[in-house]
């Protein structure tokens, strides 16, 4: 489920659906919490795909919370740190700089936290 639930999310922002995820409901009931970082608020696209992704995941029963790092890697990074800190279940990541990540990509890893990267083109 965490693969389908990958791919449409990947689809989702790719092509700019307004689908919402598809859940099972004992699922969608156990909850869990979901990070979603996000690379700027500057730009208009990063603020709405990251208010919808919030209200698509709290829809389906999940605590988000989001981050915005101004377009500064070294804060990402430190955002992620505090994401996996908190306890989330899932980290959905538009990467400013995906290879900069690599270390926290194996914290998240080391985790059990699934990984969801999007990235910019």
């Amino acid at each position: 489920m965490k693969k389908k639930l990958a791919m449409l999310l990947a689809a989702v922002l790719a092509f700019g659906a307004v689908s919402v995820p598809v859940m099972a409901d004992d699922e969608a009931a156990a909850g869990g919490k979901v990070g979603i970082s996000m690379p700027t608020q500057s730009l208009e696209r990063w603020n709405r795909d990251g208010a919808y992704l919030q209200e698509q995941f709290e829809a389906a029963g999940y605590e988000v919370e989001l981050t915005y790092s101004d377009n500064e890697v070294d804060q990402q990074v430190n955002d992620i740190q505090n994401l996996i800190s908190d306890g989330v279940n899932l980290l959905v990541i538009a990467a400013i700089d995906g290879e900069a990540l690599n270390t926290v990509m194996d914290e998240a890893v080391e985790a059990g936290i699934p990984v969801i990267i999007l990235f910019l083109i």
